[in-house]
């Protein structure tokens, strides 16, 4: 299958560029103007392609011969509304150029992001409702749930064959240990929110070779679906085997959840009260933000197995192994036990 890999210069994408090709794939990695092909990996057997998503003549010719668009870009950086507005405009125009174009097979990358984290009790699926008013929770998450929503749009329009994937906190060499997986570092102490929780983690590669599953599965169009691994690693052990293993240095500090959702709760209050109730606060103290990167929940994957038969990711020893180089791993102490319950 020929197929258009967006965002093919980025951390995930360039792994599921990999994934594709190294399942047989014809991949054509569409990177952004001003980077080098080349010192990102993208040799062949894979194509790399420099254009601007924005560009419709760039995604005319992008676009030419190909039989599915894996489209993983998103904005990262910039403010909230630029963003969005990256984002959105960039999505508009590849779907714009695949409606002109004999495409009809898109899967596309969302996030946790889109779920109402503060409607989130016990085990978590694809049934927890989306949020109502995602505008109000950063550029991000607002453009993700814009993304799914014209993706919708369209392929009901066209006839596309959607596939939604939905990744928890994606970790690996150059992101190993996202903040929100365990807390905040202060100094040199690690405050771990709720220690015993098991955060939503997706291992790089882990999460790749979803979307290659994912491409190749009829199950799954129609479908969205949640990527995570195996739901058995806290929040304790996660940042321990990073200091462990990165050098990092510290100590981790166990902070039992409840202290920490009284706290963030009364900052809310404090902040509606002084600027209303659509005040901004940091990540740490806003209400879906902080719901959905700290409160206990286990992480349902029967979706994801049932849908993704062919989807083969490997164990949580060998993805540090991945993640951290032979130098650390030698020199590195073994992590501390898991702390007792707070």
């Amino acid at each position: 299958m020929k197929v258009l890999v967006t965002g093919a210069g980025g951390f995930l994408g360039r792994r599921v560029a990999a994934a594709l090709a190294g399942a047989g794939h014809d991949v054509r990695a569409l990177v952004r103007p001003g980077r080098d092909p080349r010192a990102l990996g993208l040799a062949p057997p894979i194509e790399p392609f420099v254009a601007d998503l924005r560009h419709a003549a760039d995604l005319d010719r992008a676009l030419e011969g190909v039989d599915a668009v894996v489209h993983l870009a998103a904005a990262m950086s910039g403010s909230d509304a630029i963003r969005f507005a990256d984002t959105v405009i960039a999505t508009e125009r590849l779907f714009d150029a695949m409606a002109r174009s004999s495409v009809r097979r898109l899967v596309l990358c969302s996030s946790f992001s889109v779920y109402d984290w503060t409607r989130a009790r016990g085990v978590v699926d694809e049934s927890l409702p989306l949020r109502e008013r995602p505008y109000d929770c950063g550029g991000y998450a607002s453009a993700k749930v814009w993304q799914e929503r014209l993706a919708e749009r369209r392929a009901a329009e066209l006839g596309w064959e959607l596939t939604i994937l939905r990744p928890g906190f994606i970790w690996g060499d150059a992101n190993p240990c996202p903040d929100d997986t365990y807390g905040r570092t202060v100094g040199g102490l690690h405050l771990v929110f709720g220690p015993l929780r098991r955060p939503a983690l997706t291992h790089v590669d882990n999460c790749a070779d979803a979307f290659r599953a994912a491409l190749e599965s009829p199950a799954s169009v129609g479908r969205a679906i949640n990527v995570t691994d195996a739901d058995d690693v806290t929040a304790w052990r996660f940042l321990g085997d990073h200091v462990a293993r990165s050098g990092r240095g510290g100590r981790r500090v166990p902070i039992p959840y409840a202290f920490v959702a009284l706290l963030a709760f009364a900052v809310q209050r404090v902040a509606a009260l002084v600027w209303g109730e659509r005040a901004k606060l940091p990540s740490l103290f806003a209400r879906g933000s902080f719901a959905e990167g700290y409160r206990p929940r286990r992480h349902a994957r029967a979706r994801l197995e049932a849908l993704l038969p062919a989807h083969r990711p490997v164990d949580y020893a060998t993805c540090l192994d991945r993640t951290y180089p032979p130098r650390a791993r030698s020199s590195a102490a073994r992590a501390p036990e898991e702390p007792h319950r707070p």
